[in-house]
């Protein structure tokens, strides 16, 4: 009980340092948000990243979420300020939604709801990038979990992909590493102490304290960032699922965690940068916009996630093999209970 006492106490001086001197509830670390705002992830905020990026090699640690909506419709007292989203030329904001949200909304690379993902919207901007790492389940995020995944080569740029999954790999060989000068990281993490996107990115923070590299983390809203729950890991039990001593919900974003992790001396000290998410606390909902892994395919699974992941070191199945991983849990020595499923390769 101590201990996790310990880390409410750090994670709130970490979240919202100003909240007690102000009176105010927690907020992230860039200040309150505007009311009824949309949240805008950190991968909108172009004029604070990228500057940084600027004449630079850049490697991204990054997977299939690492996307985000430029071109939104207006709509109400907020029209003006979505159609002036950082990074957007004038010659692309006549391509952006009217009010009425009639006009084509899309900027070079992106799909047609004006979606786009990290990699084409760097690559299409003129910057550098030299690679590309990818987590468990794979740049894409179709592998299954624990799958090794190779490296290969992202088709719509040909920019070379260097899995940080592949059973053998705990960071990038030398010459990787020398590869780039700064790395930016965007990847969305559901809030899970077993959840290894953090970790990879905690590695790779490692890595780049060795080497001398800049880190960038591109915040997003933790979906259960408004609990701090369970048990704090005894660290003799540290392993791939597992680096921190913190609660199985931790309540922090990527970027606080890696503050964090620095701060408290948990990861090497490296450059750090953390590019806020917008219009968030952790008392916002947030439904997430793509699903983080194949497993967790909707939101009620991402909220049942820490409890049912507890049996997957038992005989229980979770559901894995069907169309409600994370959502429903069986036996067949289990009987009575009126349903019933049959797990299936997928």
């Amino acid at each position: 009980m101590k201990r996790l006492l310990v880390f409410l106490t750090l994670a709130a001086f970490a979240v919202a340092p100003r909240a007690a001197a102000q009176g105010a509830q927690p907020v992230s670390a860039c200040g309150a948000p505007l009311p009824h705002a949309p949240v805008l992830v950190g991968m909108t905020d172009t004029a604070a990243y990228f500057p940084k990026l600027k004449g630079l090699r850049v490697a991204v640690l990054a997977n299939h979420t690492a996307v985000a909506r430029f071109c939104e419709p207006a709509q109400g007292k907020y029209a003006a300020e979505a159609e002036r989203l950082p990074g957007v030329s004038a010659g692309e904001a006549a391509a952006l939604p009217d009010r009425a949200g009639s006009r084509p909304a899309r900027l070079p690379g992106a799909s047609a709801d004006g979606t786009i993902h990290l990699v084409d919207l760097l690559h299409g901007r003129g910057f550098n990038v030299t690679g590309i790492f990818s987590p468990e389940h794979g740049f894409r995020g179709t592998a299954d979990a624990g799958e090794h995944v190779g490296n290969s080569v992202d088709g719509r740029t040909g920019i070379p992909i260097r899995s940080l999954y592949d059973g053998n790999t705990k960071r990038p060989s030398d010459e990787a590493m020398q590869s780039f000068d700064v790395l930016v990281v965007d990847m969305q993490d559901v809030g899970l102490r077993f959840y290894t996107y953090y970790i990879t990115m905690l590695r790779m923070m490692d890595a780049c304290a060795e080497f001398g590299r800049t880190v960038v983390v591109l915040d997003r809203p933790n979906p259960n960032g408004h609990l701090i729950d369970g048990p704090v890991l005894d660290m003799k039990y540290k392993s791939g699922v597992g680096a921190l001593p913190i609660p199985v919900l931790h309540g922090l974003t990527m970027g606080e965690i890696a503050r964090m992790a620095v701060g408290e001396g948990w990861s090497r000290k490296c450059r750090l940068d953390v590019v806020c998410c917008r219009n968030y606390t952790h008392a916002t909902p947030y439904r997430l916009p793509v699903a983080p892994s194949p497993n967790l395919p909707t939101q009620r699974a991402v909220y049942l996630y820490p409890s049912l992941c507890l049996f997957e070191g038992t005989v229980v199945s979770l559901g894995r093999g069907t169309d409600k991983p994370f959502e429903i849990y069986g036996h067949p020595d289990m009987k009575g209970y009126g349903f019933s499923f049959t797990p299936r390769p997928t």
